[in-house]
């Protein structure tokens, strides 16, 4: 009975989160996913001389 509950969960992730969720996620937000909200150098701080 695992077996079969571990393969549909398998198979609902592989068709539904992988094919259809995420791409849609991704595209509606765009840029803002890709994009860091700082700077790496704003984050250490400046360098040092």
């Amino acid at each position: 009975m695992m077996g079969v509950g571990l393969s549909a969960a398998i198979l609902i992730d592989a068709t539904l989160v992988r094919g259809v969720l995420l791409p849609a996620v991704l595209s509606l937000l765009g840029d803002r996913i890709w994009r860091p909200t700082t700077s790496p150098t704003d984050a250490v701080g400046p360098l040092p001389d």
